[in-house]
């Protein structure tokens, strides 16, 4: 993607250029936004290259992997040993490896040598399968094989709680029912687990074999006075036949591998996307996948409206209760395109794009219009909102706090796949809004393999125009530089050029003509993103300034189009 500083930084130089009249006015409307903190990616470490390995192969409380003289685990009840270390549901009890502080001081969690503590950070990794678990299970222990760790703090310490069972991958936090965070099958086969959290950090990450579950997890409810870890069967009795293949750990936080960033997406327009909705009517009554059944419904309370300009009206302003959305695939409905052509997270990812304006909201603060994904085989749920002011992901508007209600803008949803990281990247107007690495999903939904767009909270309310929704198979980044017409890689005069030939012109061709915001017509937005990523691949970029010439053109079509506003 672009410098950070490049749009920031020839933007100013465009304001000193021109002065503070209206011009700037504009321009810092159309690309100013003001993005959120997340956390910096980890560093990369493979723990097959870590000392303290422990493979079950034999029992590891007869090993003293760290040299202290004191055997490094305590085994709890009875376990098997022969290549995984096995517990079962007969055994009563809890059988399951622990080290803590006051039974076993030189265990291998609690020996300060190892600095497995809250200041140092620390990661775990752990192979394991579950393959059948006992109903009852009481209190937040939803899962039979379970880590639990209590680091070393100084004050009071917290537990992390990873808990699984056959059908599902669980977390606990903040004294709530345990949030699943993945429902694949843990029963499958052994499967890789690593918890990290980063010095003196409140926040864990958690992956799954080649996917991030999350990065922006707590601690649980539970609070100890103790420091301890617990790998196996913590139930108290329930019960659990599983398996652990090896548990490992190191001092920091450390990730199993670099997550693609988004400038090594493909990337492709949206005009070439498989499924385009145009909104001259309402998504609906339209059959792109030709199987005779309409590829959305309208829904809500309040069904939505042609403009007669080629959009279409959601308006559910009046009353936060009231909703006005359409869906594809909602209610196990397997006739929706949705649901039809099986987008899912293991083979594709996929890519939604809207372009959307808002009108009104119906509850200060909060979102108005909400695009959420469910795939087919996940009960994972990518939920985009975007408010009035602001726009978020999983909830909230938390990535920005650009105007949605001066212009339509563009919107895109990117997923990759599990094995690419299973990662969610954000587009505003061909702007990421969140870090290179993505950003995890943490919503989730029982209604699988569907598609809803609009405002379907009922709690929130809003009016807003739908100008096209467009998606695909595949993650795609947005196709191109912005600002670049001729596909050269670089933001420069003959790009200008095209923006002053086709200024005021209505088009199809997109970036090609100038038109980088999609809307059709080349003006004053397509400047501003052209201002914006000026001099961006060229020796310009050190300074920002764009030729004379150019700047007496840009200027020029600015006035000519006040101008031309201003004409009764």
């Amino acid at each position: 993607m672009f410098p950070e500083s490049m749009p920031w930084e020839n933007l100013k130089m465009f304001m000193k250029t021109y002065g503070k009249g209206g011009w700037v006015a504009l321009m810092v409307a159309l690309v100013a936004t003001t993005m959120s903190g997340f956390a910096l990616a980890l560093p990369v470490s493979e723990s097959a290259d870590w000392t303290l390995k422990y493979e079950m192969n034999v029992n590891p409380n007869t090993q003293n992997l760290d040299g202290n003289l004191d055997m490094d685990w305590y085994q709890h009840d009875t376990l098997t040993f022969s290549g995984t270390m096995i517990g079962t549901v007969d055994v009563p009890g809890f059988p399951l490896i622990r080290s803590y502080d006051t039974l076993e001081p030189g265990s291998v969690w609690v020996n300060s040598a190892n600095n497995l503590d809250y200041s140092n950070g620390w990661t775990l990794e752990a192979s394991m399968k579950v393959t059948n678990i006992v109903d009852n299970i009481p209190g937040n222990w939803k899962g039979a094989c379970t880590i639990s760790a209590s680091p070393l703090t100084g004050g009071t310490m917290q537990q992390a709680l990873l808990s699984l069972t056959p059908d599902g991958t669980f977390w606990s936090t903040g004294g709530s029912t345990p949030k699943k965070v993945n429902t694949l099958s843990n029963a499958d086969g052994l499967h890789v687990f690593r918890i990290a959290q980063e010095p003196g950090s409140d926040t864990l990450s958690l992956w799954r074999d080649t996917e991030l579950l999350c990065n922006t997890l707590t601690w649980a409810a539970t609070t100890t006075t103790h420091q301890f870890l617990y790998v196996g069967d913590i139930t108290g009795g329930a019960g659990s036949d599983y398996e652990v293949d090896y548990v490992r750990m190191i001092s920091g936080a450390y990730a199993p591998y670099a997550l693609p960033t988004a400038d090594q997406l493909p990337t492709k327009n949206s005009t070439d996307f498989t499924y385009r909705y145009e909104c001259n009517v309402i998504p609906g009554p339209e059959d792109l996948d030709d199987n005779g059944f309409d590829d959305f419904d309208p829904a809500g309370t309040i069904t939505p409206t042609p403009s007669g300009s080629g959009t279409v009206l959601f308006d559910a302003s009046f009353d936060p209760v009231d909703s006005s959305y359409i869906d594809s695939g909602a209610t196990n409905d397997t006739t929706a395109l949705w649901t039809t052509q099986d987008f899912d997270l293991d083979v594709d990812g996929y890519t939604i794009e809207i372009r959307a304006k808002i009108t009104a909201e119906a509850t200060a603060g909060s979102p108005v219009l909400s695009l959420g994904a469910s795939p087919s085989n996940e009960d994972e749920f990518a939920l985009l909102n975007i408010g009035l002011e602001g726009t978020g992901f999983n909830s909230g508007l938390e990535l920005d706090a650009s105007d949605n209600s001066d212009d339509f803008h563009v919107f895109r949803i990117v997923a990759n796949t599990r094995a690419e990281g299973g990662m969610y990247y954000i587009y505003r107007d061909g702007v990421l809004l969140t870090e290179s690495e993505g950003i995890c999903c943490t919503a989730t939904t029982e209604d699988r393999n569907a598609l809803y767009l609009g405002d379907i909270s009922e709690g929130w309310g809003g009016a807003f125009e739908l100008d096209y929704v467009r998606f695909m198979k595949g993650a795609f980044a947005p196709g191109g530089i912005p600002g670049d017409t001729d596909n050269d890689g670089d933001v420069d005069a003959v790009d200008a050029q095209t923006v002053a030939e086709h200024w005021g012109a209505p088009t199809t061709n997109g970036a090609q003509d100038g038109d980088f915001d999609g809307d059709g017509v080349v003006g004053p937005a397509d400047a501003a993103i052209l201002a914006a990523h000026w001099g961006y691949g060229t020796s310009e970029a050190a300074s920002g300034v764009p030729e004379p010439s150019v700047l007496v053109m840009l200027l020029g079509l600015f006035s000519a189009w006040v101008v031309a506003r201003r004409r009764p």
